[in-house]
Parts: structure tokens; sequence; C-alpha cells
């Protein structure tokens, strides 16, 4: 049985071994509900469990990469994961745009 795809990350950063390559896309099937982890389709075509903020293996330490999102559900689930909020809407209206261009 296929997982349901949450939405898509790129990875930007060092290469990480057998889990992550510099600019590559990568499908995300969960936020684990108790830690707050992606759990995503690495480069080893297996998914696991990696940190939303310090994209790492266990045994390894942390070099610098990190997630841009890619695509998100309509929850806004990756953004809240990673950016610790929703995603703002543009609420951009005729009385703002009136007021800029003063």
């Amino acid at each position: 049985m296929r997982k349901k795809i949450l939405g898509k990350v790129k990875y930007l950063g060092p290469k990480i071994r057998a889990a992550f390559t510099d600019n590559e896309i990568y499908k995300v099937i969960e936020v684990d509900k108790i830690t707050g982890a992606l759990r995503i389709v690495d480069d080893s075509e297996d998914n696991y469990l990696y940190s939303p903020t310090e994209p790492k293996l266990l045994d390894d330490e942390y070099k610098g990469g990190r997630f841009e999102i890619v695509e998100d559900d309509e929850k806004g689930s990756l953004s809240m994961a990673i950016y610790g909020k929703s995603p703002q809407k543009n609420k951009r209206t005729d009385a703002n745009i009136a007021v800029a261009g003063k």
C-alpha cells in the first residue's frame, strides 16, 4: 500500500550520506504528532523521521542543511513544523493598496 503524500520539501545544504542531496526534492509522508519530526522518503527510498529544522542522521552531527517547502497541504502542516507558523494569506485589500499609493 502506498502512503499518502503530505507535501514536498527541497533539501538545501551539504550532502548527508544515504539521506539527502543538495537541491533535491523529497516527499513528506507525515509530521509526527509526538516529536514534530518529518517522515521523509530520503535517498535510500525508505522513509525516516528527520528534524524539520536541523536535518541530520541520528548518529551524525548537524552540518547546516535546511528544508524549503515546495508543496504543503491545505492546513499548512509543513509550514507549522518547519517555521512554527501557518502560511500567511495575502491580506491586501483595496484600502491597503490606496494607502500604500499615497
